[in-house]
């Protein structure tokens, strides 16, 4: 069995790793562009090549740049030297403005992305003078559907300046000082690839900075024909349904790094993209995206220096009583290092489906295990994405903690998901179920009977989804499952699954909506096709639920169901009168008897035991 999964595990890595991508990570170059017809607010029309007064002009309207730090924009100079002026005080020709747009859908296609749906949205305005850098950084995420930047450099004589994108260890390096005077340049590229400028050397360096955002629904990258790799994962997937446990799942490192609000499908990109695409047209995976969320928690590291200057009342630093004269603003997790860590946990953060839906699953991973090339998703050496700080509580001293997120594609074959999911929680499968049913897949019927013999093997699991699972198969409209499920209701299960072992099994109806999914079971087929199995499903009720089947044979009268109405109506009154009237409601019974006519009979034992009581 372990050597059927490593074998398997290697027939995966392979393809996947092997997957080529139609398109680059960074593309640039110079760029054949009309006039910008460049307005800047306070400033005027603004000439090219750029002149020294006009830079001054801009430099005294412009402020300091800041630049993403994890979820967060920061300023900080010993980082970042350049000015900006805000996308709201610049005006461009709309020449200018079409020609961008062309050259964003070049780009994107570059990229290895459908062209279709990109949109180049202005961010703002950057100029470097002499001495100006940008140190690596990555670009936060600035609008919903962003993918990348690209950067737009106008006419303005410099020196030096490179512009340089690395990711996964391949660096790309666009120098754009040659013929900077007169020409127009541009870069694009993912926005989670680490970049930097490079220190001007002399002159100045002006770019227009645009936000690549795609608008489309579908999935962004497109992929080239992957024939043997393709076939690779359908024998995989053949290999694992035969051999594997049905609660194995591999996880797959994506190459680029994704927030909270862009993980989904259609926001993966370049060789993410790819693997997806190529995993999809198998048709035999059962995909996921999960973003993992590592926290480490841990003592402060001492700062004499910090302590001296933030003091806080109530606590004795060195050899004297200090009281309160610092700033809540101070205590910012960013002024704090973590010394020691006593505690790690890893733990996901949120699982996403291939509708792009955020959905509660159940299924646990493990990162020790599961990796698909067993590599870790964590880098021990990166800096944490978030930090969170707690000051001094009573008699516990400060605690900082570290955030860290990766998302991961979790994959499983299609064939074993109900298992899978049924072993986890019932109603994550039913879940599954609906979106077949809707969809007509070709495994429609196999999933509802997998979850049917599931639930027939495991009536304790069954709990408050006995309704649903009836429902799901109605909707289908298919009998053979529908009667199964309605077989089940023979079966003595707890009212609900929360694994307490103290809850007496029921059997028959015993909540209202099971009652209303029989009646739809009866509506959606006929009589006549589920007449045995309800008659002993009603025959099986204990008396304390008998309001139940009143309901239904109500329900049933309102949906002019007069052969079934007759024969529920007759065995629940024989269930009532043979007992006692005090645990259901006498109106709701009284109004069965006299309405449904195969209940005449007990019309005069129900008066007199009303007059009884």
């Amino acid at each position: 069995m372990a050597e059927s999964i490593v074998d398997t595990r290697e027939l995966i890595t392979q393809a996947l790793s092997n997957v080529d991508l139609v398109g680059e990570f960074a593309v640039g170059g110079q760029i054949s562009l009309p006039p910008p017809g460049l307005k800047v607010a306070s400033v005027g029309q603004i000439a090219f090549p750029l002149l020294s007064g006009q830079a001054q002009e801009l430099i005294d309207f412009s402020a300091v740049a800041p630049f993403g730090k994890g979820s967060d924009t920061v300023v900080d100079t010993a980082v970042s030297k350049c000015r900006q002026i805000e996308a709201a005080d610049v005006t461009l020709g709309k020449a200018w403005n079409d020609s961008v747009q062309q050259l964003a859908r070049k780009a994107a296609q570059e990229l290895g992305i459908t062209s279709s749906g990109v949109e180049a949205c202005m961010y703002k305005l950057v100029l470097y003078e002499t001495g100006g850098f940008f140190k690596p950084h990555k670009d936060t995420e600035k609008a919903p559907g962003m993918f990348g930047s690209m950067v737009v450099q106008l006419p303005c004589e410099h020196k030096s300046g490179e512009l340089v994108v690395r990711h996964c260890g391949e660096v790309r390096t666009f120098d754009f000082s040659v013929d900077s005077k007169t020409n127009f340049f541009y870069a694009a590229f993912y926005a989670d690839c680490e970049h930097e400028v490079y220190r001007i050397k002399s002159g100045r360096r002006l770019c227009l900075l645009y936000n690549l955002i795609y608008k489309g629904s579908a999935m962004v990258p497109t992929l080239a024909s992957q024939e043997g790799h393709l076939h690779k994962l359908m024998v995989a997937a053949d290999r694992w349904e035969r051999e594997q446990p049905a609660t194995e799942t591999f996880l797959v490192l994506l190459d680029h790094e994704y927030t909270k609000t862009n993980l989904a499908f259609r926001n993966l990109k370049g060789l993410d993209a790819a693997r997806v695409d190529l995993l999809r047209k198998t048709q035999k995976y059962d995909l996921h995206l999960v973003l993992l969320e590592k926290n480490k928690s841990g003592d402060v590291e001492y700062d004499p220096y910090y302590h001296r200057s933030h003091r806080r009342r109530g606590y004795f630093f060195g050899s004297g009583y200090c009281e309160d004269d610092c700033d809540e603003s101070d205590e910012s997790a960013e002024n704090h290092v973590m010394s020691s860590c006593f505690e790690e946990t890893i733990s996901v953060d949120r699982w996403i489906n291939e509708q792009d839906a955020t959905v509660r699953l159940p299924v646990s991973v493990n990162i020790h295990t599961e990796m698909l090339t067993g590599e870790s998703p964590f880098d021990p050496d990166a800096d944490p994405d978030e930090k969170s700080y707690e000051g001094y509580t009573g008699n516990a001293g400060p605690t900082l903690d570290y955030f860290y997120y990766r998302a991961v594609l979790v994959m499983w074959p299609r064939s074993r998901s109900t298992k899978i999911l049924c072993s986890h929680n019932l109603q994550s499968a039913l879940n599954l179920a609906a979106v077949r049913i809707h969809k007509h897949s070709g495994d429609m019927l196999q999933t509802i009977t997998d979850i049917v013999h599931f639930a027939k093997a495991h009536p304790d699991k069954i709990g408050s989804c006995m309704s649903g699972l009836l429902a799901m198969t109605c909707n289908a409209v298919l009998l053979q499952p529908t009667r199964a499920v309605l077989e089940l209701m023979l079966i003595p299960i707890r009212p609900h699954d929360y694994g307490w072992k103290n809850i007496p099994r029921s059997v028959g109806i015993f909540t209202p909506e099971h009652a209303t999914a029989i009646c739809r079971a009866i509506h959606t087929f006929t009589w006549k096709d589920v007449a045995d199995v309800v008659t002993r499903i009603v025959a099986a009720t204990d008396v304390k639920h008998a309001q139940y089947c009143v309901q239904l044979a109500l329900d049933l009268l309102r949906a002019n169901q007069s052969d079934a109405v007759d024969a529920v109506g007759v065995i629940t009154a024989k269930i009532v009168l043979g007992r006692t009237l005090q645990t259901l409601k006498c109106d709701d019974f009284g109004l069965m008897l006299f309405q449904v006519q195969g209940c005449k009979k007990f019309r005069d034992p129900f008066v007199d035991r009303s007059a009884e009581l």
